[in-house]
């Protein structure tokens, strides 16, 4: 987004352009690019873009500019870390406060390339807006203004459920739980634990059980407010009492509201708790038959985050209208938690970097995957040495599905189509079972699709958990058995790919009866030394070597 003499509009990049990954300028730049409009809306008075062709296109002001984004770390439940670099020696400064007005000057001096400041004395659970800056001479450079939290003095548990069986032979201590008939009855009950308040943002909702804990709270004197899409049934709702009020999406921009979380007493330190997940309250249908996954974190922080996004919406901002403005890191019970709001979030980027962060395993389990960047990303983390990556998607034969290319690409994929009752997740696993690296869980209402990313109301956790991540990892193993077809990995050994010939004097020839789209040849400590098309490699220098071989059936390394 930008703001131009009190205009709003769009800075539009697509898949591929040199822009795509290139940090976001901060402070004010003079813009150029081909002016576009994108809307849905009668009358079309909305949706205007600028399309820059490359970096020259944007010029930032001043000679001393921001080289890199601001990186919060060391969060507690009164301060926080800052950091950031500029393009020459400067001084360490902020602005902050409890409002975009702020109230309190931070001044480190020194004068260095790399800057790194605390804030300290700051309240549990609280929200803070701050703005960087560094001064050379008359030079100054400010950063964009930022919203930061503490970490809360909550819990921190966190509670994911399946409602179909799951398999708990690759538990690590802590099974995953299947509740199946009790879905319905599980999010009711976190509802009875509402004192204060209880906000609820559903796509769609036909349950009873729910309807009924939604009006004991409000006849007990809950503050109760509902937000629904307007284009689905949602026959839950006439069953609420006429007094709670409720919000449906503005159908003037494209999209849908296709949340699915509630928040219980966000203000309270104790009885504050938020659920996610990718389940709709349509029953039988999403609580029951499809496969779907609900997941509970009791933390003050994380639901006020919840709170200011659900407030947007509330005051009737939708879609692209409305703006990234909530913090996105926090601490949980000790374990790194982000939280991303769709479509003003940037989702699909920080989905990607969880797959680039991969060093071993990652799997992941959507209804639809339509994100030729994220297929992309995919493909060229599999194809690394020692990464194994496996995936089920559930709409495989839709428009712009990226099954078959991640399959014509060598990803082991597994389609879900056909299979009595749809595979509704939206998760995914990195590392699961890898203590020694970062296990993260990827889960919300966020497809991995275009109208997800740029029109939906979506939400997307990701949560950086050994033990969630294996909870996890035990439903994906699950379904990944019950869809039968043999491992692609123990496919290829059944079959032999051949490398000879080993010992080699120099070059190496890879056979297989297997079409051959790809051989990566890697040294011993892992190091990618080369990408070869075709089936025959030269070596220069004696020693130690491995090959990935990616077929058209997946992946297998030799040595």
């Amino acid at each position: 987004d930008f703001v131009s003499n009190s205009e709003t509009g769009k800075i539009y990049v697509k898949t591929g352009h040199p822009l795509v990954n290139a940090m976001i300028p901060m402070g004010l730049v003079t813009l150029t690019g081909i002016s576009s409009q994108y809307t849905f809306s009668t009358p079309a008075n909305d949706g205007y873009q600028i399309l820059p062709r490359d970096s020259a296109d944007i010029i930032q002001t001043g000679v001393l500019i921001f080289t890199s984004a601001i990186v919060q770390s060391n969060i507690t439940t009164t301060s926080f870390d800052l950091s950031w670099s500029v393009s020459d020696s400067s001084s360490t400064n902020c602005n902050y406060g409890l409002t975009n007005g702020f109230g309190t000057v931070l001044n480190n001096g020194g004068n260095t390339l790399t800057h790194s400041m605390s804030l300290t004395g700051l309240s549990p659970a609280t929200f803070y807006y701050v703005e960087c800056y560094s001064i050379n001479g008359s030079d100054t450079a400010f950063s964009s203004i930022g919203l930061y939290s503490t970490a809360s003095n909550s819990s921190g548990v966190i509670r994911p459920y399946f409602n179909h069986s799951v398999d708990n032979s690759f538990s690590t201590g802590v099974d995953a739980q299947d509740i199946n008939t009790a879905f319905n009855d599980t999010i009711a009950a976190y509802m009875d634990l509402a004192q204060n308040t209880l906000d609820i943002c559903v796509y769609n909702a036909s349950d009873a059980t729910i309807a009924a804990a939604i009006n004991a709270a409000y006849n007990r004197g809950v503050a109760v407010r509902y937000i629904a899409d307007d284009d689905v049934v949602n026959s839950m709702l006439s069953s609420l009492n006429s007094n709670i009020p409720i919000v449906y999406r503005d159908p003037a921009p494209a999209g849908i509201m296709h949340n699915k979380f509630i928040i219980v007493d966000a203000n309270s330190t104790d009885n504050s708790w938020i659920m996610g997940g990718s389940t709709n309250w349509t029953n039988p249908g999403n609580l029951f038959n499809d496969y779907n996954n609900i997941i509970f974190i009791q933390d003050e922080a994380v639901a006020k985050a919840y709170t200011m996004e659900f407030n947007e919406m509330w005051g009737g901002v939708f879609g692209s209208s409305k703006l990234d403005n909530t913090p996105h890191k926090f601490i949980v019970g000790g374990s790194d938690v982000e939280v991303y709001f769709s479509p003003s979030d940037q989702t699909t980027n920080q989905i990607s970097k969880v797959i680039e962060s991969v060093d071993y395993t990652f799997e992941f389990g959507l209804l639809s995957f339509t994100r030729d960047d994220l297929a992309q990303t995919i493909i060229d983390k599999d194809a690394q040495f020692g990464v194994n990556i496996r995936g089920i998607i559930e709409d495989v034969n839709t428009t712009g599905s990226e099954f078959a290319n991640l399959q014509t690409n060598g990803v082991n994929m597994r389609s879900h189509m056909g299979v009595s009752n749809s595979f509704h997740h939206k998760y995914a696993i990195a590392d699961g079972n890898i203590a020694g690296s970062d296990p993260i869980v990827l889960t919300g209402s966020h497809n991995w699709s275009n109208n997800a990313e740029n029109e939906s109301d979506e939400n997307t956790l990701i949560i950086h958990n050994a033990t969630i991540a294996n909870i996890y990892l035990q439903e994906f193993e699950k379904r990944w058995g019950e869809l039968g077809a043999p491992n692609a990995i123990d496919e290829l050994i059944d079959i032999e790919i051949s490398v000879f010939p080993n010992p080699s004097a120099g070059k190496v020839t890879v056979k297989s009866d297997l079409e051959i789209l790809q051989i990566n040849l890697y040294a011993v400590d892992g190091k990618l030394l080369s990408v070869n098309d075709g089936t025959t490699i030269a070596i220069d220098t004696e020693g130690i070597y491995f090959v990935k071989v990616i077929t058209n059936k997946g992946s297998t390394v030799k040595k």
